[in-house]
């Protein structure tokens, strides 16, 4: 199956996984197939609002269940999904706002989704496409998941508009379709030689590949159990990382390099009982690896049951969908 409908549908009536959303200290935990009966009627929604095959939909706004049961919502009418960063601190709100709109416009997106919280700072102007508040899509008077139409498989077809390269020059959008992302899941799950038993634990942004494709689309499209927590939740305690793998006894995570030297901070003033004995995948990825960095993490967290074995320094980039370089699993960090 080259199709991300398929594969989600076939999670969703067999699967056992579960998606665990993370706010902060609280939690509520769905099956995937409860997510994709929600996703079902949020795309017969997007129908009933002309959205169909082909076309391009801009969802807006931070990581909550709404905004990832909209992102499956968006494939399963056939469109495509085009990510759209979040503002890192609010004195880029300007910047923000401009490039937004760029990407919209340059997207060709026929709707943007936006989310209540963004609302007020990226308001439609002359020569946008409709903007539709998130919530309006979850409306108990809208269509059901019994209202919504199966469009045909398209392995060809555009899933994912990802705009990349934003560090070293103006974003580019890079067009993947169906049939190359599960390929590139395929051989991720392979290479990291996942099991549906595996806990995926993430924090990472829905709007980075990474995020979306890395550690959400695994477990959604192939059938294991993620914890999906936000950027903001991570960034204001790093140590809730660290207790959500505890809590939930992760197995897999991932983040960049700079997230293991908060993470190393943390661990060291950490005086509460973690148990990291669970993991066995900690991919550091999305930017230069500094082995120093990612050393004094492991070392830092040995004493809470951590493997170092379970280092896994990785290469990926948009083009290739995600994943480019795995080490073998279990070898560890090793330099030259």
């Amino acid at each position: 199956m080259l199709s991300l409908i398929s594969r989600i549908e076939s999670v969703a009536e067999s699967g056992t996984g579960r998606i665990t959303f993370v706010d902060g200290d609280d939690h509520e935990t769905l099956s995937w197939s409860e997510l994709h009966r929600e996703a079902r009627a949020v795309a017969a929604a997007l129908q009933a609002r002309g959205i169909g095959p082909g076309d391009h939909v801009a969802p807006l706004g931070p990581t909550t269940r709404r905004l990832i049961t909209t992102i499956q919502a968006i494939w399963l009418t056939g469109g495509a999904l085009v990510t759209m960063p979040l503002p890192m601190r609010m004195g880029a709100l300007d910047q923000f706002i401009d490039q937004t709109r760029n990407r919209i416009r340059r997207s060709d997106s026929k709707v943007v989704v936006i989310d209540s919280q963004l609302a007020a700072f990226v308001e439609p102007v002359e020569g946008d496409p409709p903007f539709i508040g998130l919530d309006d899509l979850f409306a108990d008077d809208g269509p059901g998941s019994d209202d919504y139409r199966r469009p045909a498989d398209d392995p060809s077809g555009l899933a994912v508009l990802q705009f990349t390269s934003g560090s070293t020059s103006e974003p580019k959008g890079v067009m993947l379709p169906h049939e190359n992302i599960c390929n590139n899941l395929d051989g991720a799950w392979k290479a990291a030689e996942l099991t549906h038993d595996d806990v995926i634990v993430s924090w990472l942004p829905l709007y980075h590949d990474m995020g979306l494709i890395g550690l959400l689309t695994i477990p959604m499209t192939l059938d294991t159990t993620l914890v999906q927590g936000a950027p903001q939740d991570f960034l204001a305690r790093p140590i809730r990382w660290l207790r959500w793998i505890t809590e939930f006894q992760g197995t897999g995570t991932a983040g960049p390099n700079f997230s293991y030297a908060l993470a190393a901070r943390a661990l060291r003033r950490a005086e509460e009982p973690l148990d990291l004995s669970t993991l066995r995948i900690m991919l550091n990825g999305a930017e230069p690896i500094d082995a120093t960095t990612f050393r004094r993490f492991l070392e830092a967290g040995e004493r809470f049951g951590l493997d170092p074995a379970g280092a896994f320094p990785a290469f990926g980039m948009a083009e290739v969908c995600i994943a480019g370089c795995f080490p073998t699993p279990g070898k560890g960090l090793r330099t030259d």
